[in-house]
């Protein structure tokens, strides 16, 4: 039983840093490709 909260409580970890990477290399550029793009306008 602990061993499952364990377990899963280690894959939400793992899944939030996964997200958050995803986060930090996709969304963040992306941004600042659309302010560049705009102020380009």
């Amino acid at each position: 039983m602990l061993f499952q909260i364990l377990s899963s409580h280690f894959q939400e970890c793992v899944l939030d840093k996964i997200l958050l990477i995803n986060y930090k290399h996709y969304w963040i550029p992306k941004i600042e490709l659309n302010n560049y793009i705009g102020s380009q306008l």
